[in-house]
C-alpha cells in the first residue's frame, strides 16, 4: 500500500509529508537568523558612527 501511495505522489508530483512540527522548527531557524543579522547590522553601525 506504501508503495502505491509512493507511485501517485511521484506521478501527481506531491511532495512526501513532512513530520508534525516541521514548520515550527522552520520558523524559530529563521527567526533567530534574523535577529542575529539585526543585532550585528545595529553593532557595524554603532562602531561605524558611534552611535548607540
Amino acid at each position: 500500500m506504501a508503495s502505491i501511495r509512493a507511485l501517485v505522489r511521484r506521478l501527481t508530483g506531491q511532495p512526501d509529508p513532512v513530520p508534525p512540527g516541521t514548520g515550527q522548527r522552520i520558523q524559530a531557524r529563521e527567526q533567530a537568523a534574523a535577529r542575529l543579522r539585526l543585532l550585528q547590522s545595529n553593532q557595524a553601525r554603532e562602531s561605524r558612527w558611534g552611535v548607540r
